[in-house]
């Protein structure tokens, strides 16, 4: 029987140690980055930012002519009239071409110029656009990592409170096998022992289900072991805010605004090439070829009349617009609204910024004086449960008393931990919402 024991422990043993093997670690960096790379909406905005990059490089080449290279063959076989004599005769020919042209705008109102500034307005938003989305994956990520965390730390509370319960138990038996304390303090100990056993149980399905839900998010294997690394979350570390200086960094920093602020720009731009349908245009074309026909007129032969016989053309064109059907003036109504709609955006953004802000303050200084009360109140239960302890050994305190004192430690532990994290994460929140998450502190921004 002994041998039979001392191999179900050395199994639990390897088995355990198997697990701790298997198990692949996941810091809160790690998270992020997992959840930035495989986050399907984060990725679009990703591929909106190199098109926003091919865009630009087609503005840049607006200024530049274009150049075309061509070569032709051609060939013909019909009936021909030739004279009165012969009026009908069959002919037979082949033709060859090769030309180099370019054509190069030289003026259309600006439209380019104005294209190219619109271009680099909208990269610039394009990436605002996908670091404030980035902010939003860190804010995500953060909180359902510090869910887990919150359960890990509940899961250890409820197995201390497991040990304790099991340890008082002991006590209680000796106890009243003794003869020094009722029979009801063993029946009421053998009860809180099995709620404690039953908060274990509770606790460790919460702690998978929140590890569930993150292995979720971050798109992993849901059949692997995961170990989450405890950061140092520093919730005892002061930090003063003001609320002024709160809005201020949110209107210097936030991505979004700085993307809005831009969008107002880049509708400028457009306003502005709209209005150039109503001006003319002036384009330079050259161009440089030789053409080349078999049979010949002047008994050439076709490589002789391709090389000799080039010739090169340069022409000016102004084109004047004078009745387009309205288009232009429906171009230019459109540009126009988009304009005022990107202000009404900027404007309606603004005052949510503010009123978010305010907001996040208010929840933070609500969630710290939550945690500053919860550390006293822990202090306090943890006191109090040993001194109902000592009490109790002694003779001079009741089991009630002893129980309502233990009852009290775990949920002020419990609340102290649930506190801790609220603080914590309303950290984050308000970095988000004054936008200081800076995704380079998690992430490599390809």
């Amino acid at each position: 029987m002994r041998f039979l024991l001392t191999v179900l422990i050395a199994s639990l043993g390897l088995l355990s140690s198997a697990h701790a093997q298997s198990a692949r670690k996941l810091t809160l960096q790690q998270a992020v980055q997992l959840a930035i790379d495989n986050n399907p909406d984060l990725q679009k905005i990703r591929q909106n930012v190199g098109l926003a990059k091919a865009d630009y490089l087609r503005a840049t080449g607006a200024f530049l002519p274009s150049v075309n290279a061509g070569i032709g063959w051609t060939y013909n076989n019909g009936s021909q009239y030739v004279s009165p004599v012969f009026p009908i005769q069959e002919i037979e020919s082949r033709s060859y071409n090769w030309g180099l042209s370019a054509n190069w705008n030289l003026f259309n109102g600006l439209s380019d110029w104005k294209g190219y500034e619109q271009s680099e307005y909208n990269l610039e938003i394009a990436t605002n656009t996908f670091a404030r989305s980035a902010q939003s994956t860190i804010l995500d990520v953060t909180s359902n990592f510090l869910v887990v965390l919150q359960r890990m730390e509940l899961l250890k509370i409820a197995r201390e409170n497991l040990v304790y319960q099991e340890e008082q138990l002991k006590k209680i038996s000796e106890m009243t096998r003794l003869g020094s304390r009722p029979q009801i303090d063993l029946y009421n100990q053998q009860y809180l022992k099995s709620n404690a056993e039953l908060d274990v149980i509770n606790a460790e399905k919460n702690v998978a289900i929140g590890k569930s839900q993150l292995v979720s998010i971050l798109a992993l294997d849901p059949t692997q072991e995961y170990d989450i690394v405890v950061p140092d979350l520093g919730a005892g570390k002061e930090t003063n805010y003001d609320l002024p200086s709160l809005i201020e960094a949110a209107f210097r920093q936030r991505p979004d605004l700085a993307a809005s602020k831009l969008a107002i720009k880049s509708r400028q731009n457009a306003v502005w090439q709209a209005w150039t349908g109503y001006m003319p245009s002036l384009d330079l074309s050259w161009s440089w070829g030789a053409n080349g026909v078999s049979p010949s007129v002047n008994k050439l032969s076709v490589g002789d009349q391709l090389t000799d016989l080039r010739s090169y053309r340069v022409s000016l064109n102004l084109s004047i617009p004078i009745f387009d059907r309205f288009q232009t003036n429906y171009f230019v109504h459109q540009a126009t609204t988009n304009l005022r709609n990107a202000e009404y955006d900027l404007s309606s953004l603004e005052r949510s910024i503010q009123v978010s802000v305010k907001q996040a303050y208010l929840d933070y200084l609500s969630y710290k004086k939550s945690y500053e009360v919860t550390q006293d109140q822990f202090k306090a239960a943890s006191l109090l449960r040993e001194t109902a302890q000592e009490r109790y050994n002694l003779g001079a305190g009741t089991y009630v008393e002893l129980a309502n004192a233990v009852k009290d430690f775990t949920n002020a532990a419990s609340l102290a931990t649930q506190a801790k994290y609220q603080y914590e994460f309303q950290k984050k929140v308000l970095d988000f919402y004054i936008g200081s998450l800076k995704p380079e502190d998690y992430i490599t921004i390809r």
